[in-house]
């Protein structure tokens, strides 16, 4: 039985899925099910999963006050931003875990320091809420 993961694009705008098997899906601004196996093709591609963004906004109410602004952001949470962006834009896929986040590790190793998981965790919380503004 094949697993599946709901994605929808970063931006709103239509991102073509592929795999190399010849699986084709067009992922929009809503939710789409693809199979769990085109993960990594979907993050590539401009897409995040729901589970991501239940997981942060799950931590967002158990750990942040309030929403993310960038004048309430540390130097340091703004670098993560910037290099998380990066990270994105470029696509590799080892750069992000199974989950779809940036790779703690990958981050820390461009960053010059390894970023608190209060700022990995504010800065994607950020970075998803600057996304979905955008919607």
């Amino acid at each position: 039985m094949t697993d599946f993961i709901k994605v929808k694009s970063r931006d709103g705008k239509a991102k073509r899925i592929a795999s190399t098997s010849g699986h084709v899906f067009i992922v929009g601004k809503d939710f789409t099910e693809i199979p769990a196996s085109m993960e990594q093709e979907a993050f590539m591609s401009g897409c995040v999963s729901q589970a991501v963004i239940d997981d942060l906004m799950s931590q967002e109410k158990q750990q942040v006050p309030g929403p993310v602004v960038e004048s309430d952001m540390t130097e340091r949470e703004l670098a993560v931003i910037d290099e998380m962006k990066k990270i994105i834009t470029e696509g590799k896929p080892e750069a992000f875990t199974n989950s779809g986040t940036p790779d703690k590790r990958v981050l820390a190793g461009r960053l010059g320091f390894a970023p608190t998981a209060e700022e990995f965790n504010r800065a994607w919380e950020f970075l998803l809420s600057s996304v979905e503004g955008d919607e």
